[in-house]
């Protein structure tokens, strides 16, 4: 995938800037309390709801592990997480080039199989990790 990069606004600044004190807000939040202390974090809806574990259960107690350095049991929590982890690292990055160096990074090329990819890669694990097979017990949070 081939990069474009260009000067940015005051607009993708701002933005740039709220996002990253969001970001380290919500993270100090999720490395000092833990969500399996239950301090505030609300419920997953779609687990209430249904009994069953969407593809982000998990994500949550996942952060937590990883941010205190425990990435094995941030895995065990949500196979996913890596994934998560290589996004937001993408936009780490973005959003540091917006602030440091007024400049933004665009793919000059978005292949739709990409995204597809993604979303079948998505609904396939939250299907699977609900089965009752005792094989898939292990991808439950």
């Amino acid at each position: 995938m081939v990069f474009l990069i260009e000067t940015t606004t005051t607009k993708d600044k701002t933005t740039a800037i709220i996002l990253m004190v969001v970001t380290v807000v919500v993270g100090l939040y999720v490395y000092f309390f833990n969500p399996l202390n239950g301090m505030f974090y609300p419920p997953c809806w779609f687990h209430e709801l249904t009994g069953l574990f969407c593809a982000g259960c998990g994500i949550t107690r996942a952060s937590h592990s990883f941010l205190n350095g425990n990435i094995q049991q941030a895995v065990d929590y949500n196979l996913l997480f890596p994934l998560l982890i290589g996004i937001i690292l993408f936009w780490i990055v973005k959003i540091g080039g917006i602030f440091f160096f007024n400049k933004t990074i665009k793919p000059t090329y978005k292949p739709k199989w990409l995204y597809w990819g993604l979303c079948i890669l998505i609904g396939v694990f939250a299907v699977v990790r609900n089965l009752s097979h005792p094989a898939f017990h292990w991808m439950a949070p």
